[in-house]
């Protein structure tokens, strides 16, 4: 099992060592990174048979590029936990949207887990309750 946490935060903490996500390097640490009033921490564990990314803070614009670069790690099957976000966007969303169309082109499965009822409502009302259906 191998897991690793990319962390995004608004303030800077000195003596973590950084994710460089241009290179798909993965390590056990934390990547921090200034990106707005808002703060999302993403922990991705590695099995044999998926990858669980567990969620917590706000999916939205500010966190994006980040998340993008996340999934577009993984090609495996990939549950996502949502029960520790606070809020999502339309941003937020397409990110899901896109990273469960890629893995299904690719022939992996793609869950959403434990989304908040206000996070499940909010999909649902987009239309895109089919990221709740596993």
């Amino acid at each position: 099992m191998t897991e690793f946490c990319y962390t995004i935060l608004t303030t800077w903490f000195s003596g973590e060592p950084a994710v460089d996500l241009g290179r798909g390097q993965r390590s056990g640490s934390f990547m921090q990174r200034q990106v707005g009033p808002v703060a999302l921490r993403l922990v991705v564990t590695e099995l044999a048979t998926a990858c669980l990314v567990a969620c917590r803070g706000s999916l939205d614009e500010a966190s994006e590029a980040y998340v993008t670069a996340t999934f577009a790690e993984i090609d495996s099957p990939a549950v996502v936990n949502l029960g520790g976000l606070s809020w999502i966007d339309e941003t937020g969303m397409s990110v899901l949207l896109h990273a469960k169309r890629r893995l299904e082109r690719r022939g992996h499965s793609f869950s959403v887990i434990n989304a908040p009822m206000a996070i499940r409502r909010a999909l649902e009302e987009a239309g895109l309750g089919e990221l709740l259906a596993g």
